[in-house]
């Protein structure tokens, strides 16, 4: 009697330990759902991934398409349409990914290397215009295929339905960084074969999609149930719009919205902000074909009058620092740029005698949507004034601006490319491509492919980056990284390796 009650008391016992465990597993499981309010300070024009042109546009699309392989800000790539890490060949040409059996789209359709590959030829098409194009530079025939000499690229193999094969020119340590890029996620073939213009918003295999447009004019995405990782922990994310960011703040500070970024010029909010390792360059892009006969030296002129330092203080304080790098990406102390004023008022003195004593004047276009390029450009406009130079700032709406972009008619604009990758050797190409084009692109690929790997290779990058010949007329100006104060309710929200906010993991504790 007293064994049968011993082990009746042990039974009691083991419940009262496995229920206990089980209820300390439940509390400290990540609970699924809430919505999280995000402020939207711009239009969203689009979320293909090939034609992204704003780190909005670039944030939603991370959360609509998948890629192959996700780089995070800390540690080692991580599988995502892809099954495992590629294979790579031991000579560097050739990279071999496999796809997962279960990846879907937000249609129901199956990610397939046709798929795969459909997208990344539409990418490099000129007729695309995509400006991230230069993300497949590397694979051979890329070019050739885009220049419309071959009607393939040779490069891209499918082995079969969930296996492609990429062979590229010459080794490249950093190219698996391009398969992390939201431009080269897939996209349904229904949405490629598509004749005309494909949807602005396509169908993506991200662990979010498209919820119904707001009444308000907001922005709201849910989950997507089919993703390969399971449904995401929220139920739902608001992009709000708001008129200014002052008016973004006073939502944060009242629990309304979940984050705010820093705004350039709008810092007095009280609030703690943290910084990111990730960053990009803003330059001072030059259109010289204006100022015909000007004499050599156009740019030296221009970046000696510049007073970057004073810039970058005045418009970023601790968000950002002066440069004079084009691939600075790291945070790190300010660089030490120069000004060389009586230089630069020498160069436009002779200009003006040259121009039979007609004074320098420029046009600065800025797009009016964007309140940092019109400060950038007002502070461009005191330092050149001080140089002898006039400068017009232009505003002008997103048609106009297009419009004057295409036919080259202004003197100074602001670029700001978007922080799609890590590697330098990749965003050296991409600088390249933006500001001269395919041939100069294929120069950088043929110079690169002689360089040594290891440690010394991206050194070797860096320095070629400076030579003056391959961005002759973009100037680097400083750079600056995404900072963010959060609500404390939200948790396990990750960057990825360029910055882009990922929501696949976060989750909002009572």
């Amino acid at each position: 009697m007293q064994a049968h009650s011993g082990f009746h008391w042990a039974l009691i016992l083991s419940a009262c330990v496995a229920l206990g465990a089980s209820a300390a597993a439940a509390a400290s499981r990540k609970p699924y759902g809430g919505t999280v309010v995000l402020p939207r300070l711009e239009e969203l024009t689009t979320t293909d991934p090939a034609r992204l042109e704003t780190d909005l546009e670039l944030e939603v699309a991370r959360q609509l398409h998948e890629t192959l392989l996700r780089c995070p800000a800390q540690g080692a790539l991580q599988p995502g349409l892809a099954i495992a890490a590629p294979r790579v060949s031991d000579d560097g040409l050739e990279v071999t990914v496999q796809l997962r059996p279960d990846a879907v789209f937000q249609d129901g359709t199956a990610v397939t290397a046709e798929e795969l590959v459909a997208a990344w030829e539409r990418l490099l098409r000129p007729e695309t215009g995509s400006r991230h194009w230069w993300l497949l530079a590397p694979v051979r025939g890329a070019l050739g295929f885009r220049r419309g000499k071959l009607n393939r690229v040779t490069g891209l193999e499918r082995v079969n339905r969930l296996s492609v094969r990429l062979r590229l020119e010459a080794p490249m340590p950093g190219f698996l960084g391009a398969l992390c890029a939201v431009p080269t996620a897939p996209l349904p073939l229904r949405v490629l074969q598509r004749t005309g213009d494909p949807a602005a918003h396509p169908v993506g295999s991200g662990p979010f999609q498209l919820a119904e447009a707001a009444a308000d004019g907001g922005l709201g995405l849910r989950p997507f149930t089919g993703h390969w990782r399971g449904r995401p922990f929220l139920d739902s994310l608001a992009f709000q719009p708001f008129a200014s960011h002052r008016d973004a703040a006073l939502a944060f500070e009242l629990g309304r919205v979940h984050l705010l970024r820093e705004a350039p010029l709008q810092r007095r909010t009280g609030q703690a902000f943290e910084g990111s390792m990730a960053a990009q360059v803003a330059f001072l892009v030059i259109q010289r074909g204006r100022l015909q006969g000007a004499p050599e030296g156009l740019r030296q002129a221009i970046e000696a009058a510049l007073d970057r330092r004073s810039l970058a203080e005045y418009l970023l304080g601790d968000a950002g620092r002066p440069t004079d790098e084009a691939l600075s990406l790291e945070a790190g102390e300010p660089a030490p740029v120069r000004t060389d004023l009586p230089a630069a008022r020498a160069y436009f003195q002779k200009l003006t005698l040259q121009r039979l004593g007609m004074p320098v004047m420029l046009e600065f276009l800025v797009r009016a949507w964007r309140p940092l390029e019109r400060a950038v450009a007002e502070r461009v406009q005191v330092n050149l004034l001080d140089a002898g130079v006039s400068v017009a700032v232009v505003p002008l709406e997103r048609e106009a601006y297009a419009g004057r972009l295409a036919e080259g008619r202004y003197d100074l604009r602001l670029e700001t490319p978007l922080p799609l990758v890590r590697d330098p050797e990749l965003q050296l190409i991409g600088l390249v491509a933006q500001a001269q084009g395919d041939e100069a692109v294929a120069d950088v690929l043929r110079t690169t492919a002689g360089m040594p790997g290891g440690p010394s290779r991206a050194g070797l990058i860096r320095e070629r980056a400076r030579h003056p010949r391959l961005l002759p007329d973009w100037v680097p100006l400083f750079v600056y990284g995404p900072r963010e104060a959060r609500h404390p309710a939200l948790r396990d929200l990750q960057r990825d390796a360029s910055g882009s906010l990922d929501w696949a993991d976060a989750w909002l504790a009572e």
